[in-house]
Parts: C-alpha cells; structure tokens; sequence
C-alpha cells in the first residue's frame, strides 16, 4: 500500500505556521472543552491571555500548557501561574508549558522566565503537507483505503484498517493509553474523557486490526478546510513493520478525500514518527523548544502521548 505523498509545503512559511499553531491549538481546545463538558467544569479551565490561550486541567497533565505565548505575555506570567494554581489542591501540581506563537522567541526573554522557574524543556517540531498541489496520477483515492484488509506476507500479520465499533472503544483506548505509558491509576479518568471524543464527526478514529484486536490506531481532527494528525500509537509487538506509515497515509488521504488544503501535526522532534512524516513528504514548520515549569512531583500523570501522529 504506497500513496505518493502531496508536494510538502515551502520550508518555514509565516503562513503555513501560523496556521498549523492555531489548527493544533484549535484541536487541543476542542479536546479539553469535551472533557470539561462531562460534569464538574471546575475540572479546568480554557482562558485568554492577550493573544495566547492558556488550558488547565487538573485530571492529568498533559493540557497544561499556554499557546501562543508572546511578548505581551511575559507581563501576564504571574496571573498565568496563578491560573494553574488556582485548578490544583497542590501548588504545581503538574508541569505547566508555553509554547510560542509564530513571531516570538523564548531566549531573549530568559531571566524573566527562569524568574518563574521555566527552563527550556524538551525539543519538539511542528510540520506541514499541502494538500492543494498533489500529482494525482500518482495519488490512490481514499476509497482504497476504506475497510481495507492487507494481506498476510513475511514481514507482518494479515491487517484491516476500519473505524472502531463502540463496542471496541475500551479496547482501544487500553492499547491507547498503555502505548503512551499512562499510570495505571489515570486509566479509570483518562477512559472516562476520552469516550467524549468517539463519534463526532470532526474527530475519527482509525484502528489497524490483527485477529479482530486493535493494534494501532491514528487520530485526525478536521479544523475547517484544514486537518490535524492527531494521536496515534502502535502496540509494541506490531512495530516496525510499517502500520504507522499506513496509517500516515489513510488519513492523509482522507483529507484529501474531504478538500482539505493542509494537514499538521507535531512530535518530538528526531523521533521515529518525525522520520515518518517526513517520508510521506511532510515537511519541518518550526523546530522548537517548549518552556517548562516543572512540578513539585516527578511522577509522571500524562494521559496523552508528547508525539501524537
């Protein structure tokens, strides 16, 4: 199964990063406003700073984080900790992120950050594929990707890439969760949150399936005319066989098949997915270094994976 990747986007454009920021912040938005839609809205919080959002979530960590951060925002730092800290019945009690907006670096602005105990944290990139300028000769359409089942050869088992029944969404959100480490003592919440997400139509789901068990998923989030990879995860023994790759190129293809003009994502950067994605001609937006103010525990309560594709 090859699908020739559309032409990438032109290296480090003002625009293209712009909007991959905003579709993937759009996303993680989204995300955090179903969980809190389920009882107690107390659980977060989803709030403007000037420019940036700033999401909280005192569940798990993985949503605390501000978007867009930039200048302006270097003023708003202790009403942005305080945000946090308001959410937690501990003082930091999980890491709190920044993630800059398109036009603002964090170095210059150091010895106010680490005034407030953030340092530079891990490496991430952002990436881009137009899908407005695509060979089409080249292209497979999505329908041969719909309920397809890969035949069995030497290198990997028989495979059928379909969507989820409701019926196997635990399952999947088990292979989901323990893919990315989660602690075991999250799954009962994390499960609970993530069920809000099944089943609409801006979010789908797709699993590889080996035996009628599901052995990998890939995520995609439809922004308006643009798409974002969202979370995906092969179970150990299924690796390196080129199921990610697969599912790279279905829901690119999907896009494609709904007149998306581009889709993003995000990982860390030199990891294995990152070497995915620029092999199916997605390119490098903006290498990056988040800025982290670490919590007082080092346990780690992340429901949700650092690379997502």
């Amino acid at each position: 199964m090859t699908l020739t990747a559309s032409k990438s986007l032109k290296p480090q454009t003002e625009k293209h990063l712009q909007q991959a920021l905003t579709s993937i912040r759009n996303y993680e938005c989204w995300r955090l406003s179903r969980y809190l839609a389920i009882d107690d809205a107390k659980r977060g919080a989803i709030q403007r700073f000037g420019d940036s959002t700033a999401l909280g979530f005192n569940d798990v960590g993985y949503f605390n984080r501000v978007y867009d951060f930039g200048t302006e925002n270097l003023e708003h730092l202790e009403l942005i900790t305080g945000l946090y800290q308001s959410l937690w019945p501990t003082k930091n009690h999980f890491p709190i992120e920044l993630i800059a907006r398109s036009d603002f670096d964090f170095h210059p602005s150091k010895h106010i950050l680490e005034r407030f105990d953030f340092f530079p944290g891990e490496k991430l990139v952002r990436l881009g594929l137009d899908l407005t300028s695509t060979a089409e000769e080249h292209e497979q359409p999505f329908s041969v990707y719909q309920n397809k089942t890969l035949p069995q050869c030497q290198s990997r088992p028989r495979i059928e890439y379909r969507h989820p029944t409701p019926s196997e969404f635990p399952a999947v959100l088990d292979l989901y969760l323990n893919g990315f480490g989660a602690p075991i003592a999250n799954h009962p919440n994390a499960k609970r949150n993530m069920m809000q997400l099944f089943n609409r139509p801006e979010f789908i789901t797709w699993c590889g399936f080996s035996d009628n068990s599901p052995i990998a998923i890939g995520m995609i989030y439809i922004d308006g005319p643009f798409a974002v990879l969202a979370a995906g995860v092969t179970h150990p023994r299924f690796r390196n066989l080129g199921i990610h790759e697969d599912l790279i190129q279905l829901r690119i293809a999907q896009a494609k098949s709904i007149q998306c003009q581009a889709i993003y994502t995000w990982t860390q950067f030199g990891s294995q997915s990152h070497r995915n994605l620029i092999a199916e001609g997605f390119t490098d937006l903006r290498v990056e270094r988040v800025w982290r103010k670490e919590a007082l525990s080092s346990m780690r309560t992340s429901d949700s994976p650092r690379s997502t594709t």
